[in-house]
């Protein structure tokens, strides 16, 4: 019995660790409802690991308590225990990606323009701090809507994936000069994306997304150079008509949009929201464009 108990003990006691270690070692961006969440059930598991193991260590013979009251009291001091050190030992990410005296890394820009059959997204990234950062994933989510009222429309999801080409490129301290490629030309490294777009009357949303490993230098600019092509594969398409059935539609191919349209009749708005995991947490950045 002891030993099925120890066990167990060693399990929740090793999940503790390992969380905390990870949330030290490579932190995340949380909100203050998730991280709540984390650390109550670290400090649970604690406590029962504390209530388990308690009742080896001889501590009844001791003083005048009975068996339970050790292992109850042993469990309460792990949980409280636990819980503080999480409190206090596990920097939150809005801390990490700032310098209280150098500022704050965060991205200084967004640029649209057209390449062939490419969109090019440049995004500035401005790292003041003492350390390199790397980006480790690049989402950016195109939302547009126009001014006329809908209803009984048709919407239209579909699931896209596709080759883009991201690279990054260190500016000369903090000038923010565009890089310049010849027609044609594509950043160098090949990603492969995923994403999805939906449509409902006037409005529109696209998403993609990509997994990389882009060094930020400290103490300078950089900008990702990122390619998107205007035409991405469809793994599934949905056409919902108003209140009726939805059903796959048998398209292979998608044209996607993030550059304004000159020839559009209606006067429409479009938002290109930018976000960059980190090793040390999470940025965002919103810029609004007018079609």
């Amino acid at each position: 019995m002891f030993l099925a108990e120890r066990r167990v003990a060693l399990t929740f006691a090793s999940l503790v660790l390992v969380t905390f270690l990870f949330l030290v070692i490579k932190p995340r961006a949380m909100d203050s409802a998730t991280l709540a969440i984390v650390r109550f059930l670290a400090a649970t598991f604690a406590g029962v690991s504390g209530y388990l193991f308690s009742g080896d260590l001889g501590l009844e013979a001791k003083i005048p308590l009975t068996k339970v009251q050790v292992r109850a009291t042993g469990a309460f001091a792990a949980f409280v225990l636990v819980l503080v050190i999480f409190f206090v030992g596990i920097p939150s990410s809005s801390e990490l990606l700032k310098d209280p005296k150098a500022g704050k890394f965060s991205i200084g820009g967004i640029v649209l323009a057209e390449t062939g059959d490419h969109f090019r997204v440049e995004i500035n990234v401005y790292n003041p701090l003492n350390h390199d950062v790397i980006v480790t994933g690049v989402k950016m989510t195109r939302s547009s809507w126009g001014g006329i009222a809908c209803y009984g429309a048709t919407s239209y999801k579909y699931v896209l994936s596709g080759q883009i080409s991201a690279d990054s490129k260190v500016q000369n301290g903090f000038t923010f000069s565009i890089p310049v490629l010849p027609q044609g030309d594509l950043a160098g490294y090949q990603y492969q994306a995923r994403g999805s777009a939906s449509s409902f009357c006037t409005s529109d949303i696209f998403e993609i997304e990509f997994d990389s490993l882009f060094p930020v230098d400290n103490n300078s600019n950089t900008s990702l150079l990122i390619d998107v092509p205007k035409v991405l594969n469809v793994k599934q398409a949905i056409e919902k008509p108003f209140n009726g059935e939805a059903k796959a539609l048998p398209i292979k191919h998608i044209s996607v949009e993030l550059t304004p349209d000159s020839n559009r009749e209606e006067y429409k708005t479009f938002d290109i929201e930018v976000e960059l995991n980190t090793n040390i947490g999470l940025v965002n950045f919103t810029k609004k464009f007018f079609d």
